[in-house]
């Protein structure tokens, strides 16, 4: 591994620990559209951290509005 790639690797590892902090999903997670928290979910999820992705697909899909693709009310709910 080249000087380059371990620098990107220790980059990456900050970047998944720091996303993956509880505070930062619950102060961001409804904050962020559908696509977004898709999109970091599945990168978080490529790199092992299956447990934060969860965290912000599940913090995001609290302010959902009805239709939405992480929607948890009654009427979407039975839709699925």
């Amino acid at each position: 591994m080249n000087v380059n790639s371990i620098r990107m690797y220790r980059m990456f590892d900050q970047f998944i620990e720091t996303w993956s902090s509880s505070y930062l999903v619950g102060d961001l997670g409804d904050k962020l559209r559908c696509e977004e928290v898709d999109v970091l979910a599945g990168l978080l999820r490529a790199f092992g951290a299956d447990a934060a992705a969860d965290s912000w697909i599940a913090s995001h899909a609290l302010a959902d509005e009805c239709g939405d693709a992480h929607c948890l009310c009654a009427n979407c709910a039975t839709a699925s």
